[in-house]
């Protein structure tokens, strides 16, 4: 494949966030060049946490442009039942909303402490309670598809399309944790925007809350990330776009917008018109955010459990994800860790620490892993500890946490300004080139970025160079 000189888009960072926007742009007319550059990331944590309002938008966005992956979004999904581990409890979200709901009512009442008058539960009304979430995400993935950005989004396309039940529902959360006043309280909507919204934050405001109330009841998947881009890049191949596995290795600018690009294969150099950075940025990008934020870096240890005298004491977790919080670990270095179980014998741990310049993930390793084998008892009593596992692996991930604040970032995506960082002193103000990574604003996860790509995406349509 032969790259183009020139092309309208460029993105950087391979992911299905960039995949999808591609496929769009190239869908308008614009010719668009992927770069897969390892140096741009967004990690594999977004991939985890994929809900049901996100698989519905997808869907639609399909349906409506005719992107056959989109449309058939659920075959690249799998159902990922979560246990969260909170409060001494074990907490186990699957699919179906009104057990989840049950769940939670059950083992969080100090959350959910209601009673039948306030939301009805009797086995004869589950199957009521189901069909109201399902419709509801529907309505609410409708709505939003035909905002322009979740700026333009606000809490009213939430309470349109509620019931009164659900409603009093809301209200009752919403007292718990709009403005949370005890620990357990800051520490479960602390759980709940690390899960949801790929953040650190134990603030949050109404319209986000609604977001994770429905995130609570409604299904949750592992989206197969490989085979999605695989499928977007042969399409995007097939309407004439690009994708190169490669590193960009200098940036010429003029006049502060990038006249050319220097790729490290053979291709040489590409002239864009606009650049998108799809991930966060390496340290070796010459660019950097005018404004920055605390960031958590994931740790990730690769555990086997196969020498466990009771092989069966992590049979039940197999397919699934553990979340674990505790209440006086907030604002400490390691508040919180989650856990994909591979198999009965095999997990993958990855516990966020705060990432300070000059700071080294190794100096923080065997604290983190006795840690985790702590909680690991904690969680599963019959667990014998250290002597039935082996560390196969401890190793710095590409996942990130953004610390965020009600304070320091309102909600909603908003236009991140890029400044040349080719210098200490250096803080040239750059144009032409836009960063779309996870420091780009209060998100709600995946679906708040994919709202904003789609609006990026189509009103390209009318428009010959616009890069906000």
């Amino acid at each position: 494949m032969n790259l183009k000189d020139q092309y309208d888009v460029v993105l950087v960072g391979k992911s299905y966030f960039s995949t999808i926007f591609a496929t769009s742009l190239q869908a308008q007319g614009k010719s668009t060049l992927v770069i897969d550059d390892p140096q741009v990331k967004y990690g594999p944590h977004w991939s985890l946490h994929f809900g049901e309002l996100e698989r519905r938008f997808l869907k639609m966005w399909g349906d409506t442009y005719q992107i056959g992956p989109l449309s058939n979004i659920e075959n690249y999904l799998t159902p990922r039942p979560i246990t969260l581990y909170f409060q001494g409890k074990q907490i186990y979200l699957s699919g179906v909303p009104h057990q989840n709901a049950r769940e939670l009512m059950r083992k969080l009442a100090t959350v959910f402490n209601l009673d039948k008058s306030i939301w009805p539960m009797e086995k004869n009304q589950t199957d009521k309670f189901d069909e109201f979430i399902f419709y509801y995400t529907e309505r609410i993935s409708e709505m939003s598809f035909k905002f322009r950005t979740v700026t333009n989004f606000d809490q009213t396309v939430f309470e349109e399309v509620q019931s009164v039940e659900f409603q009093q529902l809301f209200n009752f959360f919403k007292e718990k944790l709009l403005a949370p006043q005890s620990v357990v309280e800051k520490n479960f909507i602390f759980l709940l925007q690390f899960m949801y919204h790929s953040k650190f934050s134990s603030d949050v405001n109404e319209f986000e809350l609604y977001y994770l109330l429905v995130s609570l009841f409604t299904p949750r998947y592992e989206i197969d990330e490989q085979k999605l881009n695989q499928d977007l890049i042969n399409l995007l191949g097939e309407m004439g776009g690009h994708t190169k596995a490669t590193s960009v290795q200098d940036w010429q600018l003029h006049r502060g917008r990038p006249e050319h690009i220097s790729l490290s294969s053979f291709e040489g150099v590409v002239k864009p018109n606009s650049v998108y950075f799809m991930g966060k940025l390496n340290g070796k990008i010459p660019f950097k955010l005018a404004s920055s934020y605390p960031v958590h870096q994931g740790i990730n240890i690769v555990f086997d459990f196969s020498a466990e005298p009771e092989p069966d004491v992590f049979s039940s977790m197999e397919g699934q994800e553990l979340v674990f919080s505790l209440p006086e670990r907030l604002g400490m270095d390691y508040p919180i860790w989650h856990g994909q179980f591979l198999s009965s014998a095999k997990c993958i741990i990855q516990v966020p620490y705060p990432k300070i310049k000059g700071s080294k993930a190794e100096f923080h390793y065997e604290k983190i892993k006795s840690m985790v084998i702590k909680d690991l008892s904690s969680c599963f009593p019959r667990f014998v500890g250290a002597s039935a596992l082996r560390c196969l692996k401890i190793y710095e991930g590409s996942d990130f946490w953004p610390e965020l604040s009600l304070k320091n970032m309102r909600s909603g995506h908003q236009k991140t300004n890029l400044v040349e960082s080719t210098g200490p002193l250096s803080q040239k103000k750059v144009s032409g080139m836009t960063y779309w990574g996870p420091l780009r604003g209060r998100s709600f996860g995946p679906f708040s970025f994919l709202m904003d790509i789609k609006y990026q995406a189509y009103q390209w349509k009318n428009s010959e160079n616009r890069t906000q």
